[in-house]
């Protein structure tokens, strides 16, 4: 199954002509020719999201505008929401893998990679699991608050207070990279007793 028949199992071409306000004809042709082109045999709908984005950047950035900027729940918004959000990893998803035994820098920066592709508040809604150890849990609070101003996104209930580690955590685990790292970690980490360094949350 390719992508176009993925999607249209999800939003039909008459609602994407809808909400793009475009004649069903345009959407037709833009699922028919576009993906083809752009990335031949793309089959997940892991980045569906993008590719919509890439077929037509209009019928993307309306959904996307609708549905998580707008907080849209029509029944069309949720459908779209069920594709946007389908394989991506959560605060509480990320945090359940840590637990089973899932390194942390995989399980947390799988999860700032989705939420930065989606800006959507359903994948930090929800705390990290209580057996989530200490360490960890500050650290994902931290990461979520930094994301939330980043993103210019409320802060869920749960990490707006700081949890602060007894002991300073050095994340880098290199001694001599302490001193850079208490200059430079930015706020939201330094409140919990975490340092890390200014590129930390960067991604390549």
């Amino acid at each position: 199954m390719n992508i176009t028949q993925e999607l249209r199992q999800i939003l039909t071409i008459e609602e994407m002509a809808v909400i793009a306000k475009v004649s069903s004809r345009t959407v037709h042709n833009w699922l028919n020719e576009a993906p083809a082109k752009i990335h031949p045999g793309f089959e997940t709908l892991k980045t569906l999201h993008a590719e919509v984005s890439k077929i037509s950047e209009k019928v993307h950035n309306e959904l996307l505008k609708r549905v998580i900027f707008q907080g849209n729940i029509s029944n069309l918004a949720l459908k779209y929401q069920q594709v946007l959000l389908k394989g991506r990893t959560s605060v509480l998803q990320a945090s359940k893998q840590v637990v089973d035994g899932v390194d942390w820098k995989i399980a947390f920066f799988n999860f700032v990679d989705d939420f930065r592709s989606t800006k959507s508040s359903k994948l930090i809604e929800d705390a990290p699991v209580i057996d989530l150890p200490e360490k960890e849990y500050a650290l994902i609070s931290a990461m979520v608050r930094f994301l939330c101003r980043e993103q210019q996104l409320s802060i869920p209930e749960w990490a707006k207070r700081p949890w602060p580690l007894s002991t300073p955590w050095f994340v880098s685990g290199m001694e001599k990279l302490r001193e850079i790292a208490q200059r430079e970690a930015p706020d939201d980490f330094r409140v919990n007793n975490i340092f890390v360094l200014d590129n930390f949350m960067s991604r390549a």
